[in-house]
């Protein structure tokens, strides 16, 4: 299966360790550890300008574009460290792949109404626990990288959450096999085997290093989202000594 990931981020970012949080040398460094096989792919305000997209709505376009090449397409933000090789995802046996979004610190849905008033059949769309991280989109098929192109386009600034509620809107309105990267969309469900994404958002000062691996709950941490906008924490302000001095020494160096 012909595979690439790709991110968006803005040139200054890329040169700027830690500025406004983000991490992109360590992002990098920890994503080719694991995955030295695989291409990423950075667009940044060039390819946004190039292409007539901003940061909000730009997922879409550069996923459809690479759709036409590979056979499995892999969006990620940029403010992720990997701890292990994303086997979950490289398997490719879904149309789209995503990391769960609920956790214990705080979550979103997307709720709607209809009617004359505006309020006649109040509901939620997406609840909490439904809800899927758009930090992470994997995806074997070129529909959904159409369909993701044309929603968020056309929609993403009438919705609090942009993109990740676009992304959510696809997932759920169509007739897409989805795959939940933790194994379950409640991190308190047996099945929920492995953390991805935000679901260990509330979670990081119980994070343990067990012989190679970072575990939470007895659970491996697989990929870490920093999230939370330009309000992004330092891994050293979020987890243990231990744990910050593994990610130090054996991920992002």
């Amino acid at each position: 299966m012909k595979t690439v990931f790709y991110t968006l981020c803005s040139s200054d970012l890329q040169n700027n360790t830690n500025k406004r949080g983000l991490d992109f040398i360590g992002f990098m460094n920890s994503f080719k550890k694991f995955h030295p096989d695989i291409e990423m792919k950075v667009f940044d305000e060039t390819d946004l300008a190039k292409h007539g997209v901003n940061w909000y709505n730009a997922k879409g376009v550069f996923g459809s574009i690479l759709a036409k090449e590979y056979d499995l397409v892999v969006n990620v933000d940029a403010d992720h460290y990997f701890f292990d090789r994303l086997s979950e995802i490289l398997i490719g046996d879904y149309d789209i792949a995503c990391p769960a979004n609920f956790n214990s610190m705080v979550n979103v849905a997307i709720k709607t109404t209809s009617g004359l008033n505006g309020n006649s059949h109040p509901a939620e769309l997406v609840s909490a626990m439904e809800y899927l991280q758009g930090g992470l989109i994997a995806s074997t098929s070129k529909q959904f990288w159409e369909q993701y192109k044309y929603v968020t386009l056309k929609h993403y600034d009438k919705l609090f959450c942009s993109e990740n509620d676009t992304l959510n809107l696809v997932a759920y309105l169509f007739q897409y096999e989805v795959k939940v990267l933790d194994g379950h969309l409640d991190f308190k469900h047996p099945l929920h085997t492995q953390w991805y994404g935000c679901s260990s958002l509330g979670k990081e000062k119980l994070a343990q290093v067990v012989g190679d691996k970072v575990m939470i709950d007895k659970k491996q941490l697989k990929a870490y989202h920093f999230a939370h906008g330009g309000t992004k924490k330092k891994y050293t302000e979020l987890f243990n000594p231990q744990v910050s001095n593994f990610i130090k020494t054996k991920i992002v160096n």
